[in-house]
């Protein structure tokens, strides 16, 4: 029960922290007219640092969307790194 009344509550941020329980709550008077909170960061008391518009890590002063982009790129380099990594250190099992 307490899980659906805080997705189903606009105001209600869930933490992202590792094994934390918490969440964070903003004033219904924040919510914009599309009953959204406003993209700004907020500090949760185990010390995660959380985007209130989108919900993930912290990314002031880049838009959620811009964010997003960047995570993205982020993981396909990573990807193509580690391929790289195995492609240059492994070889195939006899």
């Amino acid at each position: 029960m307490v899980d659906d009344f805080i997705s189903s509550s606009p105001n209600i941020i869930p933490c992202i922290g590792k094994d934390c329980a918490c969440c964070i709550s903003a004033s219904e008077k924040t919510l914009n007219g599309e009953k959204k909170l406003p993209q700004k960061n907020s500090v949760c008391d185990c010390g995660s640092v959380i985007c209130m518009s989108c919900s993930k890590m912290g990314h002031e002063p880049l838009n959620c969307s811009k964010y997003e982009q960047w995570d993205s790129n982020i993981e396909k380099m990573m990807d193509s790194l580690n391929m790289v990594w195995k492609k240059e250190n492994t070889k195939p099992c006899p």
